[in-house]
Formats: structure tokens, C-alpha cells, sequence
């Protein structure tokens, strides 16, 4: 999403199958420009019309599999509400950020927020990673959350208000839109989702706007 003016502008993106990239920097397939909504706010019940609006004119996404967002329930919700059968998938980035924040908020050190951090998402060393809770798959995600909360709880000064926090705001979001699983289901293996070819088609496109 981006600014026009007083207005805001929701591209939706899309890879297209069939079709191959030549650069292996933006993945096997293309993304190309869906949809364009331009909108005033960004409630809830805007968002719902867009994604409406989606369903009544593409109707061929009845048969939707996957979709992928921001943090932003406002906006994920009512894809949610409408698409039921598909899976939903959060942006790696926007989650770690989110937590970061939070991190920030409660003023843990850096080291320690570093290895919070790297104990969701795993850490990488050049070709190798260190795998992190979002690489969980099954019943091995809550062994795995259960341990880290006490590990939490041991490392950081405000640990208890951080293991609240993370198992009512979080952990549903990761186990069920980021984890391998998940990842799995939607065909991306061991890949992350990121919405960086979403956040490259807002740049294009605003830059044409000329704004």
C-alpha cells in the first residue's frame, strides 16, 4: 500500500505460473499487477469491500489456495472472512519488525533481543541456517514454543510480560501462517514469505504516478 495525495492505493500482486523469470532475483515466476483499490482509510470495512470485490468480479478465485499479507488484521480478516478454504500466509519481515518493536518497548539489550529473534527465525550464516521456531512443522511447533518460553523467561529481564505477549499476539499468527507447515501446504518448502515483490510493484507503480 501507498499514498496518492490524500488517498491510499492497495495493489494486489500475483506470480503468474506460467510463466518463467529470467532473473533469479525475483523468483521462478514473474509477478505481475492485479487489481488496484484506491481508498480513503484503512478500516476493516474498507477491506472488506475490497477483497468483495475481488471475489464478485474475479470469480474464478473461488478456488483461491494461498494469499499473503502484512501484520494488518484490518486488511487479512476479511480475506479470511471470504476465502475460508485458502491458506494465509504473513510476511516474514513485517513479523519480525513487529517484534523488534516490542522488544524495543520493553528495553531488552540488543544481544538479548538478538537471540530472541534468532530463536523465531532462525539464523543465517551464508549458505547454512540455524533453524528457528517458524521452521517448526506439527506438534513439534508447541514442543518447541514451550521451551523457548522458559528459555525466555531465564534470558530476559521482562521475560513474562515478553512470553504473554508472544503467546496471545503471536504464536497462532506464526503456527499458523509462517511455520513449515504452512509453507509446505502453500508450496513454498523452505522459503519464507516475504511481501518484498508486493512492496517492488508499489514502487514501480507510484513512481508512475508521478507522487
Amino acid at each position: 500500500m501507498f499514498n496518492v495525495g490524500k488517498f491510499f492505493v492497495t495493489a494486489v500482486t500475483y506470480r503468474h505460473l506460467l510463466l518463467r523469470s529470467r532473473s533469479a532475483n525475483i523468483g521462478d515466476h514473474p509477478v505481475m499487477l492485479g487489481a488496484i483499490f484506491i481508498h480513503q482509510d484503512k478500516s476493516r470495512a474498507t477491506y472488506w469491500q475490497m477483497a468483495a470485490s475481488l471475489k464478485k468480479h474475479c470469480p474464478e478465485l473461488v478456488d483461491l489456495k494461498v494469499y499473503g499479507t502484512d501484520g494488518d488484521p484490518a486488511l487479512y480478516q476479511p480475506f479470511k472472512d471470504l476465502f475460508p478454504a485458502a491458506n494465509h500466509l504473513l510476511c516474514d519481515i513485517h513479523m519480525r519488525d513487529n517484534i523488534e518493536k516490542k522488544l524495543r518497548a520493553l528495553g531488552e539489550k540488543p544481544d538479548v533481543s538478538m537471540q530472541v529473534i534468532q530463536d523465531i527465525f532462525g539464523k543465517k550464516q551464508g549458505t547454512d541456517k540455524t533453524a528457528g521456531l517458524v521452521d517448526c512443522a506439527g506438534g513439534d511447533f508447541q514442543t518447541a514454543a514451550g521451551a523457548l518460553y522458559e528459555k525466555w523467561t531465564a534470558i530476559m529481564e521482562e521475560g513474562a510480560d515478553f512470553v504473554s505477549y508472544f503467546k496471545e499476539k503471536k504464536e497462532h499468527l506464526i503456527q499458523n501462517c509462517m511455520s513449515l507447515s504452512t509453507r509446505i501446504a502453500c508450496q513454498l518448502n523452505l522459503d519464507v514469505y516475504t511481501q518484498n515483490a508486493n512492496e517492488c510493484m508499489n514502487s514501480v507503480t507510484k513512481r508512475q504516478t508521478g507522487k
